[in-house]
């Protein structure tokens, strides 16, 4: 599927690869597959939450992360929280 592929090319853009690191991108990627998925997938709202806290916006990363917690199940919540806490202090969740 295209927006697993799109995420997957996020992920790569917000490793701490030096010749990969790239958080703009990795929005831009990240938000195209949410787009493409209606906003209904938990593991492409973390990755566009994951590429927003390493771009510094610390804002947006809590609220696609809100927003991926509300699809997740139980078991999965639990690192998803947090994720959202660190996020909540500024940092990222790695």
């Amino acid at each position: 599927r295209l927006a697993d592929s799109l995420n997957a090319l996020a992920r790569l853009y917000t490793s701490y690869n030096q010749s990969t690191w790239d958080p703009a991108r990795a929005i831009s990627l990240a938000t195209r597959a949410c787009e493409l998925l209606q906003w209904k997938s938990a593991r492409h709202l973390e990755t566009l939450a994951s590429a927003y806290a390493d771009s510094g916006d610390f804002k947006l990363a809590m609220k696609h992360q809100s927003a991926a917690l509300k699809l997740l199940g139980q078991h999965d919540a639990r690192t998803g929280r947090i994720r959202l806490e660190l996020y909540k202090l500024g940092q990222n969740a790695r």
